[in-house]
């Protein structure tokens, strides 16, 4: 029978290692080379209806004999220990080299950062573009996916399960679960721009059917430039002048300009537009450091809903600017409020940093402080 560790690591399917928690999409590839077709002969093909495709053997296979190895098509080593592992090998180690660029990446030394550089090259520049916003494990994969189908070379290896034959299950999903996909495509959308500017086209001319219906989500989706283009263009074309001033911390101007944009054109741009969310976020940075209290709160509670749905709980960003706007409301004494809020944080970060985090920890502190307010 098919080695069932080897049958599951590369069963054309996201899963995560137990060793070390490399999530991989493969899908049977190989190295076209003479060894390789040996071990193929020994086992065939075979579909099981409902269940998916699979392998058989055809002969008597000792015992522990390897089949069949193939490096995934994509993998990428989940957040949560990604200041341990390396990012090449996906080995475990007190001490690696970060990547200076992105910040995020890992490696045991120059060896392994070196090869891994074509495949990092890209995502490298897709990191930097969002800092300090981290992508999701679903969305960094999902683009290495992308990355490594747009290289024709890479992708015309010899293999036993291609991605073209995979299927789409789209229409079997639940609209709790095609509204998920398609906020998932949307922060797709705006982690790859970089690299892939115009997705929809790519997706139509590389990827295989079975991939290009969800990801077609993404062209179907227009959240992150909802409204009129003529109302929001102006936004768009402040935003670098705006990040020049917040890198300079010059947040008197920033406040200043963001609040006269958002005050003259903001009423006619949707909340959930993307460049009108960066304009908020900038005001409300600039209330915070220059102590306006009142505006910073009603900037903030106005980003809550639109990064509910940019980060579906539970996302560490949604949780964290929960705790931001509580901790607002708690300083205005709407103690209620604040309690409410702190709780939806705590409820996500518990999940995403552990419930022996320092943040955590300090969540659960402004809880009981705000319940004991409440009770005096």
């Amino acid at each position: 029978m098919v080695n069932v560790q080897a049958a599951r690591k590369y069963a054309g399917d996201v899963r995560s290692s137990p060793s070390c928690d490399v999530i991989a999409f493969a899908c049977l590839r190989g190295i076209p080379n003479g060894s390789e077709r040996i071990m193929a002969s020994m086992f065939e093909r075979f579909a099981s209806p409902g269940k998916g495709n699979g392998l058989r053997a055809t002969t008597a296979i000792k015992s522990g004999k390897l089949l069949f190895s193939s490096e995934p098509l994509a993998s990428c080593v989940s957040t949560k220990v990604a200041k341990d592992v390396c990012h090449r090998c996906f080995v475990r180690r007190e001490t690696l080299l970060r990547c200076s660029q992105c910040k995020m990446a890992r490696y045991c030394n120059i060896t392994c950062q070196k090869q891994a550089w074509a495949d990092h090259k890209k995502e490298c520049k897709c990191l930097r573009s969002i800092l300090p916003r981290v992508p999701t494990d679903s969305v960094r994969l999902a683009a290495r996916v992308i990355f490594t189908l747009l290289n024709l070379e890479k992708s015309r290896n010899e293999e036993l399960y291609s991605l073209d034959e995979h299927e789409s299950h789209l229409s079997c999903m639940s609209e709790q679960k095609k509204q998920g996909l398609s906020q998932l495509a949307s922060m797709l959308e705006l982690y790859i721009k970089q690299e892939v500017p115009e997705i929809a086209p790519a997706i139509k001319s590389f990827l295989p059917e079975s991939c290009r219906q969800p990801l077609d989500l993404i062209a179907k989706d227009t959240l992150m430039q909802s409204g009129e283009q003529a109302t929001w263009h102006t936004f768009m074309e402040a935003l670098p002048k705006l990040e020049g001033l917040k890198a300079a911390s010059d947040w008197r101007t920033l406040l200043e300009r963001c609040t006269r944009l958002l005050s003259t054109e903001g009423s006619d741009v949707p909340d959930e537009n993307l460049f009108k969310l960066r304009l908020t976020d900038m005001a409300l940075d600039s209330a915070i450091h220059l102590g306006r209290w009142e505006e910073a709160i009603r900037h903030g509670e106005k980003t809550l809903p639109v990064y509910r749905r940019y980060y579906p709980d539970p996302h560490p960003v949604h949780g964290i600017q929960l705790m931001r706007v509580a901790k607002l409301q708690h300083y205005l004494e709407r103690i209620k409020d604040a309690l409410d809020t702190f709780k939806q944080a705590f409820e996500i970060l518990k999940i995403t940093h552990g419930i022996d985090h320092n943040l955590v920890a300090g969540l659960l502190l402004k809880m009981e402080e705000c319940q004991f307010e409440m009770d005096q």
